[in-house]
């Protein structure tokens, strides 16, 4: 760009043509961008991680290399992909880390980096890019896995079963609810007597 920083003229929600990085053709095509990412909101398990481009050449021939950093290491896209003189989107997808060779993990998404070489292959002519960005496809974690079923400070009444046996015995009995093995709410003793039959003792627990 002439002028600021090259992230801030690709990091449109909306691409924006008239903003954009540029290369001209018959530089090293050594020469490319990597770009930090903002931390995740999501979880669940990481799907893929696909990076989209959004290009253009000024005239003749041009391709772009896709690009991401991983572990302290670059990898990118195992083909050029050729632009044409349009703006158009461009993307390569990731299914699994290249560094570890596994699924890819939240650490790892937090600290990865994404990018692109830009080259015209005839000299003086210009190739651009106005948006880069990555979609992280997962698959969110079960509500049911994330969350207790009961929380502490929540009302919830607790029914119990029970036969004792013979009837009008003086009994007591302890109703509780547990959360990820611990009690979360509890009635302490409960007395009752006993009906020689199946009778439900019940109680409104909160804590």
């Amino acid at each position: 760009p002439n002028s600021t920083f090259h992230w801030d003229k690709v990091d449109e929600v909306s691409p924006d043509s008239s903003t954009y990085i540029f290369n001209i053709g018959g530089h090293p095509f050594t020469d490319y961008d990597l770009y930090r990412l903002p931390l995740h909101s999501g979880s669940g398990t990481i799907n893929h991680v696909k990076v989209y481009v959004y290009c253009k050449l000024q005239s003749q021939l041009g391709f772009i290399d896709i690009i991401i950093k991983t572990g302290g290491t670059e990898y990118d896209s195992p083909e050029y992909i050729d632009i044409s003189t349009s703006w158009e989107y461009y993307s390569y997808q990731w299914n699994t880390n290249p560094k570890t060779r596994g699924a890819w993990t939240w650490d790892q998404i937090d600290a990865l980096q994404i990018g692109l070489v830009l080259l015209n292959q005839y000299v003086g002519y210009e190739a651009y890019c106005s948006q880069v960005y990555v979609e992280i496809d997962y698959t969110p974690t079960d509500e049911k896995d994330e969350k207790p079923e009961f929380s502490p400070g929540e009302l919830k009444t607790a029914i119990a079963p029970i036969t004792v046996k013979p009837s009008g015995l003086s009994c007591s009995a302890e109703l509780y609810l547990v959360s990820n093995d611990a009690k979360v709410a509890t009635s302490g003793e409960k007395s009752f007597n006993s009906t020689g039959i199946e009778q439900d003792i019940s109680h409104t627990l909160g804590n």
